[in-house]
């Protein structure tokens, strides 16, 4: 801080009891900034339990008014809720932080924060109290919050006129999110945004939507399609297998994870040159236990001559997965 040298260091258990009780005082952006990244330093190397920080963030993210801070507040908030913690304590979690999240759309000053806010929303939410604030900002309906009748409507109406992106895309976001969770109203949304939406980028976006279903033969279908169906372009493959591999569906996609690695010097030879990683992001990114690491480890082993630079890819991939693992063993015994 400051400029006058540069270094790596991890918080001493002290200096992180102290940034852990004042980090909401620190009034300079940067050192703030710089306190939430030591902090999560901490959480990867399993010296900070990652519950800690969801709390943490939960607590401070009403009163940040810095953009970028926000929005690496809760990519990292995402990551502790989907690889680290325990069921349960998602359970816990998850309607304090959808709260906070529909209230940064409500009431932020800026518009970048509530945008912030929403994205976050989108990629976060699994209560109902979230899927309904998705389905109002879809429809733009007015939406009452649990027990909130100060109010008229959690969402502003009309909120997403104002987002620069909120088009085609965004609102197919939104079902994606909505078919993951298994909302019961998506599939009808999905239907009715398909008769309004006909552009050939809607087309792509429905099918990766879909591929969001989180049951065996839905997943089973899309697999023959990302691996044998030559009608099936290769923008449509990269836009299904992220839905596909939500990591809600982990125990369903697990059985492809072998199969997935195994495809790889065939999309090296046969595919573009970003594809690779957007498939091992998607299909191992998919996975946060220690089975997965497993499937890994030993296809490394049983595969000696892999290309080098797939090996570093995958070693490169799976490195969120041995974290998880690490986290989750000495936090959630």
């Amino acid at each position: 801080y400051g400029d006058y040298g540069y270094g790596i260091f991890l918080l001493d258990e002290k200096s992180r009891d102290y940034v852990l009780k004042n980090i909401q005082n620190e009034k300079d952006p940067f050192l703030r900034s710089m306190m939430w990244g030591s902090l999560w330093d901490s959480v990867r190397e399993g010296e900070l339990d990652p519950k800690v920080y969801v709390e943490l963030a939960i607590k401070n993210l009403p009163t940040e008014q810095d953009e970028s801070t926000t929005a690496s507040i809760l990519g990292r908030t995402s990551t502790a809720m989907n690889y680290y913690l325990s069921d349960s304590q998602r359970g816990i979690l998850a309607p304090e932080l959808d709260s906070v999240l529909v209230g940064g759309i409500q009431d932020s000053k800026t518009m970048g924060q509530k945008i912030t806010f929403y994205r976050a929303l989108v990629n976060i939410t699994s209560t109902n109290y979230g899927r309904e604030a998705l389905r109002q900002i879809l429809l733009e309906k007015a939406f009452y919050g649990p027990n909130d009748t100060r109010k008229p409507s959690v969402i502003p109406r009309g909120f997403s006129n104002y987002l620069p992106a909120f088009k085609t895309k965004d609102k197919f976001d939104i079902v994606t999110r909505l078919l993951i969770l298994g909302d019961p109203d998506a599939p009808r949304l999905l239907a009715e945004l398909e008769k309004t939406e006909t552009s050939d980028d809607a087309k792509r976006y429905a099918y990766a939507a879909r591929a969001g279903i989180g049951t065996a033969e839905n997943k089973a279908k899309y697999w023959n399609d990302f691996v044998n169906n030559k009608e099936i372009s290769e923008s449509w493959i990269e836009a299904a297998f992220g839905p596909w591999n939500s990591i809600r569906h982990s125990e369903l996609t697990l059985p492809y994870l072998e199969r997935a690695l195994t495809e790889l010097p065939n999309h090296k030879r046969n595919r573009k040159i970003f594809f690779v990683n957007g498939w091992l992001g998607a299909f191992i990114g998919g996975q946060r236990t220690e089975e997965a690491l497993g499937i890994i480890n030993k296809f490394l082993a049983d595969n000696p001559k892999l290309d080098n630079d797939l090996r570093l890819k995958i070693l490169e991939n799976a490195d969120i997965i041995e974290r998880a693992v690490k986290i989750r063993s000495k936090y959630q015994k």
